[in-house]
């Protein structure tokens, strides 16, 4: 796909306004996270250049009339959006999946090998956020329409049979809330009152909301 800088994303916006809710291009052209684990906060490099995405961020940036640098974020579609103007707008398609240098490990949207859902997400925070429903059989989310109007795209209207494969994510949040997913598909959700997250699995692409046409 093509960069489109003059056309607002017509699905959904990334909302976090936490600085480890989202990537960063830095003025000399890098990629950075901001990783929290525990009492240690971390702001890390990507291991590679990636330049490619560093021209799709700072196209759209230059575009509006904004330093190339700045905020962006990539969804499970592998659409990269960027925050511009007021607006989030569609850079491109980028399929590489982010890994950054951890003390000599890897940080990855990737789940670790193994890891069951349940268990404490270990990744970038990074994800678009998405909402389990309290009946713990449904996910939606809020889309905006226009300025002043925001429609709630239900999981259901488009998979008859979302209500088994919600009732496998509810099962980690029996109560509903915030779920995110990231470009490799992983789905996780913080744990109340504690600053971390719970793992809850791979979304099958097949069973979630159709791809936008940006």
């Amino acid at each position: 796909m093509t960069s489109s800088p003059g056309r607002p994303y017509p699905w959904l916006e990334p909302s976090s306004v936490k600085g480890e809710g989202k990537y960063r291009v830095t003025a000399d052209g890098q990629v950075k996270v901001l990783h929290i684990s525990g009492r240690n906060e971390m702001s890390l490099l990507a291991s590679d250049p990636h330049a490619e995405l560093v021209a799709m961020v700072g196209g759209v940036k230059r575009a509006h009339g904004e330093q190339p640098s700045g905020i962006f974020y990539i969804n499970e579609w592998g659409h990269v959006l960027v925050k511009a103007a007021g607006a989030t707008w569609y850079a491109g398609q980028y399929r590489t999946i982010l890994e950054f240098d951890l003390g000599g490990g890897v940080l990855s949207a990737r789940a670790p090998q193994g890891l069951p859902p349940g268990e404490r997400w270990p990744g970038p925070q990074v994800g678009i956020r998405y909402t389990i429903a309290a009946t713990g059989d449904d996910v939606y989310c809020k889309r905006r329409i226009d300025v002043r109007t925001e429609r709630q795209e239900r999981l259901s209207d488009y998979i008859a049979d979302s209500p088994s494969f919600v009732r496998e994510l509810a099962r980690h949040r029996p109560t509903g809330g915030r779920l995110y997913i990231n470009e490799a598909r992983e789905m996780f959700s913080p744990l109340d009152g504690e600053g971390s997250f719970v793992y809850l699995g791979r979304a099958p692409i097949d069973r979630w909301f159709p791809e936008p046409q940006p």
